[in-house]
């Protein structure tokens, strides 16, 4: 991999509380406007989630985040990147937390 001297930029946080949280898939945030090549996932809440994003096939969960964990998505690393207009989606996975708590939130960087 080469060193093009490109220094990251950050998209802003899209957020969503685990009280908002149901389960059918709602939008987090807007779409992204830049093609990304690190997106970190962060499940602060106290329940498993689906997230998915509105380019990938109906009907499909696609990535499972349990309650407390993250995720670090490289896409550089295989010489690939997120594409701009990107709409991630947010649901509870199974039956919901007797009482949510916590926060949801994805990070987008790009060059």
């Amino acid at each position: 991999m080469s060193n093009s001297g490109n220094g990251l930029k950050s998209e802003g946080i899209r957020e969503i509380t685990a009280a908002t949280l149901t389960t059918s898939y709602q939008d987090i945030g807007g779409p992204t406007t830049h093609r990304a090549f690190i997106v970190t996932i962060m499940n602060d809440t106290n329940g498993d989630v689906y997230l998915r994003r509105t380019v990938d096939p109906v009907g499909l969960d696609t990535k499972r985040i349990a309650a407390q964990t993250g995720r670090i998505i490289d896409e550089k690393t295989n010489d690939a990147v997120e594409l701009s207009g990107v709409q991630w989606q947010l649901k509870w996975a199974g039956t919901p937390p007797g009482v949510p708590a916590g926060n949801f939130w994805i990070e987008v960087e790009y060059v």
